[in-house]
């Protein structure tokens, strides 16, 4: 089964950061998830566990 996974940092208009989350197989649009943080270094280290 193909499958992909995205993960990036994201930053608004109002300078909240967030993480964005991307999973599904190929072909579709899959599910996305979008988590905010109030710096940056806590949207960092939630990406950095994700990634782990």
């Amino acid at each position: 089964m193909n499958r992909f996974y995205s993960v990036e940092l994201t930053k608004d208009l109002f300078g909240q950061h967030g993480v964005h989350r991307q999973w599904g197989r190929y072909g579709t649009w899959g599910r996305h998830r979008h988590d905010w943080y109030a710096t940056q270094n806590e949207a960092e280290s939630a990406l950095s566990d994700l990634v782990k």
